[in-house]
């Protein structure tokens, strides 16, 4: 899971986030480092403060960004 770089790249420590998510810094730390999951109810709401889907959450960005040239 893309939580804690998520999290980071929003400028969100691990208690203000549970503050938003209602569950304990502790928690947060338990997902990022993979002890625990987070229910699809909060994965849900993970996904809506961070403005990605579920899939992208859990599996990172669906689409690969390449450029090419022209000759």
């Amino acid at each position: 899971m893309r939580l804690k770089h998520l999290r980071e790249r929003a400028l969100l420590t691990q208690e203000a986030l549970a503050r938003r998510l209602g569950v304990t810094p502790m928690t947060v730390w338990r997902w990022e480092n993979g002890e625990r999951n987070p229910s699809l109810r909060v994965l849900k709401d993970i996904a809506r403060i961070f403005e990605c889907s579920i899939d992208e959450l859990l599996n990172g960005p669906t689409e690969e960004t390449r450029e090419f040239t022209l000759i």
